[in-house]
């Protein structure tokens, strides 16, 4: 379930670094903070091939936002 993962450790990481970014909103940090996800899988990496590396963002922090109270 790397699409749940991916969803609870962005949003934790936007949660976090409002701790440091305390006069930014979410939004904000996401907009200016936030780039996306590698994901590299290293048993799925194979010489001379893409594979065992993802990579993803959302769309917007609303879209992230949804994703993730749609789990908890």
């Amino acid at each position: 379930h790397y699409d749940v993962q991916q969803i609870l450790y962005s949003y934790v990481l936007i949660r976090w670094l409002k701790g440091f970014y305390g006069d930014l909103t979410e939004q904000q940090i996401f907009e200016k903070y936030f780039g996306g996800i590698y994901y590299v899988f290293f048993r799925g990496c194979a010489e001379g091939q893409s594979s065992g590396i993802m990579s993803s963002t959302f769309e917007s922090y609303d879209e992230l936002s949804n994703l993730y109270n749609g789990i908890i």
